[in-house]
């Protein structure tokens, strides 16, 4: 095919274009629900960026003037003044907003933004779409990081084949961007956060960009009539908005689906021209103002949205957000002339200038951030008290038998609670790490009812016999070897009270916002995973071990789920001492606020109470609930004034779980545990 103008002419639409990805990103992450698949907007902006790039070289490559650290040094100008003053911004609010642990987050992101191997980090924390994550300043980095990985071999892979011939080029980029699909896709079912976060699954998107901007410069795109250039621009908008609107956080992401905002954007690139009605629409003066700046828009949104959380203890309202994100697009205008522009232009700083300045803000930030990661985010900020401390502190109540060694193979030891007065243990406590967390109350029963009790069990394992667990925290069959083992020990040593205990709700309907991705029920050494598959397993299940049991002469105590908290209970008490006079009364106020209400604690469990409401009273089978202890005034409280009764959002500590002895102790004694038997 015959190649190619010149030069690659400005288009003002490809700035109504940024606008179109920039602001759902920013809706997105200001949480309106109508923007649902608003994170397309990155996807979009991946497109516009390898099609501009590979026109700027393929251009400077006809003339004979490509030069490497021409390219770089336009990337430098484009990209590093605003990311940095950003950086510098975020500084003295991290120091007065954020906690320890936060800080020593934020200070890895120091470390690793101007590394830009930030994706990196980002992806070995948490998902995108995890509350979490939407805490983090830099967050937002981890696409730039992905474009300069991309640009650091890019040139060099385009150089290389250009001398081969363009066929040849075209070639190698739709092979390289086909076998980068493929990853993604398959990497979107099986390893969604290195989809989202890592190059070798974004690539794609960029070469595609990239092969637009070869056919646009092509006589074979010039033939193509209006009316097909209006009906293909008005699909790729069609197709880019739907996306938006209708993708979600539960939508796999980037593989095939990642085709359809992309391909939108491809299309608008090729045909929305200028004597186009979208075109038009795109080219008008609002559109290309918020394309323009752009990028320092995308720069500033994240860290204001993560600082109003941090600030707020919980998540402020959507009109907050909605005022922030206009004060975004004022700062980015303002970054955008008095930063961007100036330091574009060559004759008002010289590469010389630019590399030092560039070369020293790197140091100084990554200084920083090895400052911070040593001195662990600086915790002789805030002064806490060790019991304030040992509310949030991972509790362990099994170390004294069980050093973990087996796990990974099923091997658990049974672990001996209670009072220990030479009889055999009159009761076994099973379940996942709820019912590690909640051996407290076990154990202060049991020391003052006079009686031993084995506690057996492994953290993401339900108590269900013969059911395994798929996608969790083991590999197949240890949950399943775990609970046959629980059988076993019950069967051989006659004991007549088994109590469950475990966070039932995450093996049928997940987390709050994020439904279920993980933690799939499974029996019978089938492979199909999903809720409905596992809400199937558990109903059918839990019944077979109830009357196993029984079988056995055992009665069955069910705990159900204590409630589970919406934000972290360390977070809301540091916060409230940070930025409330430490009264009691307003605390205890603040506290209730802050607590999960009951509604969406009951909405979360409605699957598992409703079924075990269905399920005819019988002697032999006892449910305890625990919802009497914690909620009140239509929440389910976190703490009290003086103490957290969580170690995070859904383990009970010390505190709170004793709140259950006078509860379980009704409930043990009903059953005849711990009666002194006539000598």
């Amino acid at each position: 095919m015959s190649m190619l103008p010149s030069k690659m002419t400005y288009r003002r639409e490809i700035d109504g274009l940024r606008a179109l990805a920039v602001l759902p990103v920013i809706l997105f992450h200001a949480g309106l629900e109508a923007f649902s698949g608003g994170f397309v907007g990155v996807d979009v902006f991946f497109v516009i960026s390898g099609y501009l790039i590979t026109g700027v070289i393929i251009s400077d490559l006809e003339k004979e003037r490509f030069s490497l650290i021409d390219f770089y040094e336009r990337r430098a100008r484009r990209i590093l003044p605003a990311l940095f003053l950003v950086m510098f911004v975020c500084l003295p609010f991290s120091w007065v907003l954020l906690l320890p642990h936060d800080l020593k987050d934020f200070s890895d992101s120091l470390l690793a933004v101007p590394l830009y191997i930030s994706n990196f980090l980002f992806w070995s924390e948490s998902g995108y779409f995890e509350r979490a994550a939407e805490m983090k300043p830099l967050l937002h980095t981890w696409s730039l990081a992905v474009e300069e990985q991309f640009y650091l071999f890019f040139p060099l892979f385009f150089m290389l084949l250009w001398r081969w011939g363009k066929r040849w080029l075209l070639v190698m980029m739709g092979l390289l961007g086909s076998a980068s699909l493929v990853y993604a896709q398959w990497a979107s079912l099986a390893q969604p956060a290195a989809a989202f976060y890592l190059l070798v699954a974004r690539s794609w998107e960029l070469l595609l960009g990239g092969l637009a901007a070869f056919y646009i410069l092509s006589d074979q795109h010039k033939k193509s009539g209006r009316l097909f250039s209006e009906m293909a621009s008005m699909l790729g908008l069609a197709l880019v908005l739907f996306s938006i609107f209708n993708f979600g956080k539960e939508t796999p992401f980037p593989g095939v689906y990642a085709l359809v905002p992309t391909l939108g954007a491809i299309l608008i690139i090729l045909y929305a021209k200028s004597d186009t009605v979208l075109g038009k629409i795109l080219s008008l003066k609002i559109f290309v103002s918020i394309g323009l700046v752009s990028y320092s828009a995308y720069l500033w949104h994240q860290p204001i949205f993560a600082f109003a959380r941090h600030q707020s203890i919980v998540t402020p309202e959507t009109h907050v957000f909605i005022m922030l994100s206009i004060l975004s697009l004022g700062l980015a205008y303002l970054s955008w002339r008095y930063v961007e522009n100036p330091f574009r232009q060559k004759n008002w700083i010289s590469r010389k200038k630019l590399f030092r300045i560039v070369s020293l803000f790197i140091l100084f930030f990554i200084v920083l951030g090895l400052i911070g990661i040593v001195n662990k985010g600086f915790k002789n900020r805030f002064s806490y008290s060790a019991e304030f401390e040992a509310q949030f502190k991972l509790q362990n109540y099994r170390k004294s038998c069980d050093d973990g060694l087996g796990h990974q193979k099923g091997e658990v030891p049974f672990c001996e609670f209670g009072s220990k007065n030479n009889q055999k243990p009159e009761m076994v406590v099973f379940g996942d790490s709820h019912s590690t967390a909640i051996q407290p109350v076990f154990d202060k029963l049991a020391h003052d009812l006079k009686f031993g009790y084995i506690h057996h069990g492994l953290g993401g394992c339900i108590p269900l016999i013969n059911v395994d667990v798929l996608k969790g925290n083991w590999d197949r069959g240890v949950c399943s070897k775990v609970s046959k083992n629980q059988f076993d020990y019950v069967k051989n040593n006659k004991i007549k009270t088994v109590v469950l205990v475990a966070r039932w709700s995450y093996y049928t309907q997940g987390d709050y916002e994020k439904g279920m991705n993980g933690y799939f029920l499974n029996a019978n050494d089938e492979d199909e995973m999903g809720r409905e598959k596992s809400r199937s397993v558990f109903k059918k299940e839990f019944l077979k071990t109830v009357e196993a049991y029984e079988a056995l002469g055992a009665q069955v105590i069910v705990l159900l789920q204590v409630p589970q908290q919406k934000t972290e209970p360390r977070k809301i008490y540091s916060k409230i001492m940070m930025f409330n006079e430490p009264d009691n009364k307003k605390l205890g106020e603040a506290v209730l606020n802050y607590s999960v209400s009951q509604s969406d604690h009951l909405k979360l469990q409605i699957f598992n109470r409703d079924f075990f409401d269905s399920i005819p009273k019988r002697s032999s089978l006892v449910f305890v609930n625990p919802d009497v202890a914690y909620c009140r005034q239509a929440r389910c409280v976190l703490g009290t004034s003086e103490r957290s009764y969580y170690q995070d959002l859904d383990h009970l500590n010390e505190w709170g779980a004793i709140e259950l002895e006078g509860l379980l102790g009704d409930v043990l004694a009903n059953a005849g545990v711990g009666r002194q038997m006539p000598m």
